[in-house]
């Protein structure tokens, strides 16, 4: 990590967290030597069921087609690929979130309030990262956002020391 901290980029959009992009993507920008990290944010505790809900969803949408099946592989759920492209071409839409379950989505995701988030995502990509997007899958208030953002600094200053 670099002695001062780099900016954090955030792109807020809907539905967009839990995309099983995020690991490819980064793949893509180690192959094109960029320093980039997408960033899944959490929400305030009234509405983590609905962004866990809608994040899982996210993830199952993802997941049904064939070119995210190296997602699912890398963390020894490949099988899971057939069965939401099965079920999506079946219209079971609203089921697909239900074959995510909390394991999976911990894996791809960070959940959980604004320093648990922050510390989470230094935890996980410390000395990986020049930049961070926060994206989420529900409106969000631009305060949580500045209190992940603090702690990732935080936990990013600890980090570095």
């Amino acid at each position: 990590m670099a002695d001062s901290l780099q900016p954090i980029v955030c792109c807020l959009g809907q539905p967009v967290a839990g995309n099983p992009t995020q690991y490819m993507m980064e793949q893509a920008f180690i192959a094109a030597g960029l320093d980039w990290r997408y960033l899944t944010l959490e929400v305030p505790p009234d509405k983590l069921a609905d962004a866990i809900r809608g994040t899982k969803e996210q993830i199952a949408f993802y997941a049904s087609t064939p070119a995210y099946r190296g997602v699912l592989e890398l963390h020894d759920r490949g099988e899971l690929q057939p069965e939401l492209t099965r079920m999506s071409k079946e219209g079971k839409w609203a089921e697909m979130a239900n074959v995510i379950d909390d394991e999976l989505l911990g894996l791809i995701a960070i959940v959980g309030d604004p320093q648990s988030v922050g510390k989470g995502l230094v935890e996980r990509w410390a000395g990986t990262y020049d930049r961070l997007s926060l994206y989420t899958t529900y409106k969000i208030d631009a305060p949580v956002i500045a209190e992940t953002i603090a702690a990732i600094r935080t936990a990013d200053a600890a980090s570095s020391s």
